[in-house]
């Protein structure tokens, strides 16, 4: 925050010199943000400490989730003192949640421009390029919050990440093992080495990987269906089913962990619960054409036609006409 206070007036005290101090108090003390909000809002009409209260208003105004009020107050902080750097970064995370990203991108750049050593604009830069599949980008603004805090094994995964997106697998092995040997908990990246290892085709590795992540949090969906796909892959479906079964216990609302458990179903010839699985996944995404066309598959195996070309229809119409053209071509 912008002001520190000594410890002992806090505890002496509740009612301060003026309002400003008032609605630090009820902030940072008590966490009472609309409190606080009364407080800067009589500081702002009084004249006292005008754009930190404006900034301290906005603040309390993103913990309440009003976004478009605390946008109005990091601006008119920024309209007072346009080298507010933490202003600026507070303000691109708001547009950034509202997905306006060049107003977010332009506001953490102002934020680096004002304090080139602020780690946050930083980081916050290389996240949102990072999502927004810049990865080059991505990957250089990681470093430069590098710089500033070497041992951030966050940003040392996050440029895994990056070069994972890439194709640049080894690069992304050797940031992902940085981030682990920074942090022997840090189980994201356990996962993530183990999803490079499928893709690797190095199936006992991803597995192994993704087991030290579930040990560490046992919540972690995505490293159960790794699990799950390492197995297959390695043709042992059982054991798939019994890692995708605990994937889907954790997260029921991932459409590929259902088609993943029906894929495996479908592989050892049990029809009944390869349909029950096809059938969920398209529950729970009504677009995912690999379960349209599978599904498909065993209803032309079953001598269902009309269920088949009915799917194939559908299918055709989200954008995948393999089934159809099959259909027609084979004259079911």
């Amino acid at each position: 925050m912008k002001k520190i206070f000594l410890l002992i007036l806090i505890l002496v005290a509740q009612t301060y010199a003026n309002n400003f101090d008032d609605g630090y108090y009820w902030q940072t003390i008590r966490k009472n943000d609309k409190k606080a909000i009364e407080f800067y809002t009589k500081a702002i009409a009084k004249g006292e400490d005008v754009q930190d209260s404006y900034y301290n208003r906005g603040v309390s105004y993103d913990n309440l989730g009003k976004y478009d009020l605390a946008i109005a107050d990091y601006t008119k902080a920024l309209n007072i003192n346009s080298n507010d750097y933490q202003a600026s970064n507070n303000r691109g995370l708001l547009y950034e949640k509202r997905k306006d990203y060049n107003r977010a991108i332009s506001d953490y750049k102002n934020a680096i421009i004002a304090n080139p050593k602020y780690y946050n604009a930083y980081y916050n830069l290389g996240y949102l390029n990072n999502n927004l599949g810049n990865y080059d980008e991505a990957i250089y603004n990681y470093k430069k919050a590098l710089e500033i805090k070497p041992d951030d094994y966050q940003s040392y995964n996050n440029i895994g990440v990056s070069y994972d997106k890439k194709g640049q697998y080894d690069e992304a092995i050797s940031y992902y093992s940085k981030a682990i040997e920074l942090n022997n908990d840090y189980y994201l990246a356990y996962g993530n080495l183990s999803g490079i290892y499928i893709d690797q085709k190095k199936y006992e590795k991803a597995i192994d990987a993704a087991n030290k992540a579930i040990r560490i949090n046992p919540s972690d969906h995505k490293s159960y269906f790794n699990m799950g796909l390492a197995y297959y892959y390695l043709g042992e479906y059982s054991k798939s089913i019994i890692k995708y079964e605990q994937a889907i216990s954790i997260y029921p609302k991932n459409s590929s962990y259902f088609y993943n458990m029906g894929l495996s179903y479908d592989n050892l010839g049990d029809d009944k619960r390869a349909i029950q699985y096809y059938k969920e996944a398209i529950k729970v995404s009504s677009k995912n054409t690999d379960a349209y066309h599978n599904l498909g598959l065993i209803y032309i195996k079953q001598k269902r036609y009309k269920e088949a070309k009915e799917l194939a229809k559908v299918n055709c119409k989200i954008g995948d006409c393999e089934l159809n053209d099959l259909i027609k071509k084979e004259g079911y």
